[in-house]
Formats: C-alpha cells, sequence, structure tokens
C-alpha cells in the first residue's frame, strides 16, 4: 500500500526525487523499529514493545484519514 501511495501522491515534475525521500525515510522507520524492539523486549516486556508500536500505527492512521487527500478522479497534474 505505501509504494502504491506514494507513487499516486507526487507530480511528474517531482517525483523521483519526492519517491527517493520516502524510500529512504521508509528505510529510517525500519531502521528505528528493529534496533529499538530488542531493548525495549528485554526491559519493559512484550506488551509494552508491541503496545508502543501500535500507538505508533494509530498515530499514523489519523494522519492518514485526516490529512491524505482522495486521489479519486483526479488528473495526476492536477494534485
Amino acid at each position: 500500500m505505501t509504494w502504491v501511495l506514494l507513487g499516486e501522491m507526487f507530480n511528474n515534475k517531482i517525483r523521483a526525487a519526492a519517491l527517493s525521500v520516502a524510500a529512504a525515510m521508509q528505510w529510517v522507520a525500519n531502521f528505528l523499529v528493529s534496533t529499538t524492539f530488542p531493548p525495549i523486549l528485554q526491559y519493559f516486556g512484550l506488551g509494552s514493545a508491541y503496545g508502543l508500536y501500535t500507538i505508533a500505527a494509530a498515530i499514523s492512521l489519523f494522519f492518514v484519514l485526516f490529512f491524505i487527500k482522495e486521489t479519486k478522479g483526479i488528473e495526476l497534474e492536477d494534485m
């Protein structure tokens, strides 16, 4: 879903640069999750680790629902 959204939300003028920045941020986020999970698991337990990531997912869901605009029926260059 992430790659579909990223491919559809940038116009042709900035698409290459925007996709590269977005992909880099995706890798940074993956790195943060993979490096923070073992210490959180060790010191706080599995429930806390999953709870923290669940809160982050809920915040991102809120962001998508309220700040990402619907693009159905809109030409790419009109966005």
